[in-house]
């Protein structure tokens, strides 16, 4: 009950804007933000700003969560003292529905001694056989002051992976991270989506996204393992 919700209208053409207004007339928990249309990392950020809370989540417009999914997580936070917990997703396609994998083994990691297992597997399992920790900002729940740190930092004119240059980041710098085997976050994979429609300046894009994400890389003291995945 202690939440707050921010819903971002970023520019919207259907209504949307209108609908948010009425539900926050109706519960004191939710405030709204209405902006022009300046994409998924300008809206996070302005929601962002705004927030309030010490742990901060994120969900997309047409996806849907487990109704105990923030209290399980923020549990688990609390509980390890950690900066950010990491659980697992739900893939709804259709009719049809599929149960990702953690990626690592569920458990508290520590930055320097058992976290070194999280760098090592970051964006492929150490053997290459599997992709490795999740790199969705939705699906985990982060320290207000570390989110800041790195979200706030991401290029906004990055159109293609703009999420796995905060997750990224926030793994590697956290002093503490909680990995739960833990499905409570539906990511609704559709046709005509964002992130599935042909786009003339993609090459363009995912160059902005390399680049900081290497650069990133570059500084971190376990650089030669993370430029090699």
């Amino acid at each position: 009950k202690d939440i707050e919700i921010l819903l971002v209208d970023d520019g919207s053409a259907d209504g949307s804007g209108r609908l948010c207004d009425e539900y926050a007339a109706k519960d004191e928990r939710i405030r709204v933000i209405h902006q022009a249309n300046g994409g998924s990392t300008k809206a996070r950020n302005a929601g962002l700003l705004a927030s309030r809370g010490d742990y901060i989540g994120f969900v997309d417009s047409d996806d849907f969560i487990e109704p105990k999914m923030y209290e399980s997580l923020l549990e688990a936070c609390t509980k390890a003292e950690a900066d950010m917990a990491v659980g697992v997703k739900y893939i709804n396609y259709g009719a049809g529905e599929y149960r990702e994998k953690l990626g690592v083994p569920e458990g508290v990691y520590e930055k320097g001694s058992s976290g070194e297992l999280l760098v090592r597997n970051l964006i492929y399992s150490e053997d290459y056989q599997s992709k490795g920790i999740s790199p969705n900002l939705y699906d985990k729940l982060f320290k207000r002051e570390l989110l800041c740190r790195y979200q706030l930092s991401v290029d906004e004119r990055i159109r293609y992976g703009e999420d796995d240059v905060c997750v990224y980041s926030c793994l590697l710098h956290a002093e503490r991270v909680v990995m739960l085997d833990h499905a409570c976050y539906h990511y609704r994979l559709r046709e005509g989506s964002v992130c599935h429609t042909e786009d003339p300046e993609y090459f363009e894009k995912i160059t902005l996204f390399y680049r900081q994400l290497r650069d990133e890389f570059e500084k971190h003291p376990s650089r030669e393992s993370l430029l090699e995945q």
